[in-house]
């Protein structure tokens, strides 16, 4: 029985992009100055992984709000909202009754189950993908990357301020790790996982 390969970590996958600056060429081969003066520039990996953690941050800081983001050509965490059907038989209504109370028991109906959508540029290469998505649209809305639950785009002006890089930076960044997965998948056969801290994502061929 063939023994399963390990996935790649974003370790990996940073060191893979900067051993082949001919692919992925641009500012994150480099050291590049910081935004505040008194901080030294970076070597190249480490830089991409403060990058990296500066969007897990963002990323995190945004879910808690209750905000969907999406990542264009990698993905986007989102919310599916679970009803659960009203115990009519339970309940008691009668005159007395406190609506403030009634209307806070039935927000409790509504759970919200934080999932990963992979981006359509990605889904086409994972075979073992269940054709199945995370969460259904609403019929008035055509994607789930168009609207979703309070979705926005991941902004990079907001990591770039946190780790003191130039948003140009970040960006060139954040484009490349995600072109240099879907190379990973699609090329070279690797499996992935990326840990979010709040959250990992497998992505397995």
């Amino acid at each position: 029985m063939a023994q399963a390969l390990p996935c790649m970590s974003i370790d990996g996958i940073i060191d893979y992009i900067l051993a082949n600056p001919n692919i992925y060429p641009g500012k994150h081969n480099h050291p590049t100055e910081r935004t505040n003066p008194s901080q030294p520039a970076l070597e190249p990996k480490s830089q991409m992984q403060i990058i990296w953690r500066a969007l897990i941050t963002y990323l995190d800081n945004n879910l808690r709000q209750g905000k969907s983001v999406n990542m264009k050509k990698f993905g986007a965490f989102t919310f599916d909202i679970e009803t659960d059907l009203p115990r009519i038989a339970r309940r008691q209504i009668s005159a007395d009754s406190d609506i403030g109370r009634e209307r806070s028991e039935r927000k409790h109906i509504h759970k919200l189950r934080p999932c990963f959508v992979v981006d359509p540029v990605l889904k086409r290469l994972l075979n073992r993908y269940k054709g199945k998505e995370e969460i259904s649209p609403a019929g008035s809305q055509k994607s789930i990357f168009q609207q979703g639950f309070k979705m926005i785009y991941a902004n990079p002006v907001p990591v770039a301020s946190a780790c003191q890089m130039g948003v140009d930076v970040v960006r060139s960044t954040l484009d490349i790790i995600y072109k240099a997965i879907e190379d990973l998948i699609n090329i070279h056969d690797k499996d992935i996982q990326l840990q979010f801290g709040f959250a990992a994502v497998s992505m397995r061929q």
